[in-house]
């Protein structure tokens, strides 16, 4: 409605609003009485009447519904302040209750809204503990896949500086330095296995592949490495108390067993390549490191890795690349 102006005073919507609901001051109050003595201005409040159920009808979601109960509140104030009720809201009164549409409506949406964000929690419930369970395993997978497949194919160099054919060897026991049982499984893979601790930690061996080959290896600590084509993999026997530390080149993925000292602390394992040496606080991580590439890539599936000399960590679904000119990481 256009605003109506009794002497200095405005009558507005939201003035007769305050009306209807007995919010008005004493001196509101009085102004409305006066604007509603005049039989022509009753009308202006049944329209604000309709304007607003009918507002009700098409937002409900944004206004509390004004139920059958209000409307004739508000009738009986009306009545109480202006007399009787005019034909055309008592006409009103006769159709079907607007509070049983709106509020069929509105209870029915918010079944159907209910219903959609209990599916959505749900799903997002489910979907958050997959991830968190599937994702070390998908993550392996992805970064086995970038170890090419090819045969079993590698070379182990001694600490005396001989060398086994690991294609050619037979399954079972193929050395023992210094009490440090070299074994080779049916599945393809060497296992370091202390019998004592008399072996050198100053005694190196040395796991090579060929273009085509790929070889995996068990560490003297459990950790556990995958070569892929063309890479090489440097150990010792007998790994130190203070620190375990390997030197690769090529690409190898790692997981890293968890070894603490006497003193219950963390035993560090370190890789190095030519570029750098990276520290690893038990963790499973994959390392591209082959000489004609011009960045060392570090991607990390589970647990944190850090460079030294280099003030950040990598963690859990990051990859990191590093040259000696550039270095830069970014989330999986």
């Amino acid at each position: 409605m256009k605003e109506q102006i009794m002497g200095e005073q405005m009558i507005t919507n939201e003035l007769l609003k305050r009306y209807l609901q007995g919010k008005c001051t004493r001196a509101e109050k009085k102004l409305v009485a006066d604007f509603l003595a005049d039989p022509d201005h009753t009308a202006v409040l049944h329209r604000l009447m309709e304007t607003e159920t009918t507002f009700i009808w098409d937002r409900p979601e944004e206004v509390e519904p004004i139920d059958a109960a209000k409307i004739s509140e508000w009738q009986l104030r009306l009545k109480e302040r202006i007399g009787p009720v005019q034909p055309m809201v008592q006409a009103e009164e006769t159709q079907p209750p607007i509070k049983s549409k709106i509020v069929a409506i509105g209870k029915r949406t918010i079944r159907y809204v209910a219903a959609a964000l209990l599916f959505a929690m749900l799903a997002g419930l489910i979907w958050s503990l997959m991830q968190r369970d599937d994702f070390k395993e998908n993550q392996i997978a992805d970064l086995k896949k970038e170890i090419v497949p090819g045969s079993e194919k590698a070379i182990l160099k001694l600490a005396d500086g001989s060398t086994i054919s690991l294609s050619d060897a037979a399954n079972g026991n193929i050395v023992d330095q210094g009490g440090v049982k070299v074994q080779k499984t049916a599945e393809g893979e060497i296992v370091y296995a202390a019998s004592n601790r008399n072996a050198s930690p100053q005694s190196y061996n040395s796991i090579s592949t060929p273009n085509g080959g790929q070889y995996r290896v068990t560490l003297p600590d459990g950790s556990k490495a995958w070569l892929n084509a063309a890479s090489s993999l440097t150990y010792p026997v007998e790994f130190e108390k203070k620190e375990r530390r390997v030197k690769m080149t090529g690409e190898v993925y790692f997981e890293i067993a968890k070894i603490s000292n006497e003193n219950k602390e963390r035993v560090p394992f370190f890789v190095e390549t030519d570029k750098q040496v990276i520290q690893v606080l038990g963790t499973t991580f994959n390392v591209n490191a082959y000489a004609n590439e011009p960045f060392d890539c570090t991607t990390l599936v589970e647990g944190s890795v850090c460079r030294q000399f280099l003030t950040f960590t990598i963690t859990t679904r990051q990859k990191y690349e590093f040259s000696s000119s550039h270095a830069c990481y970014e989330t999986k």
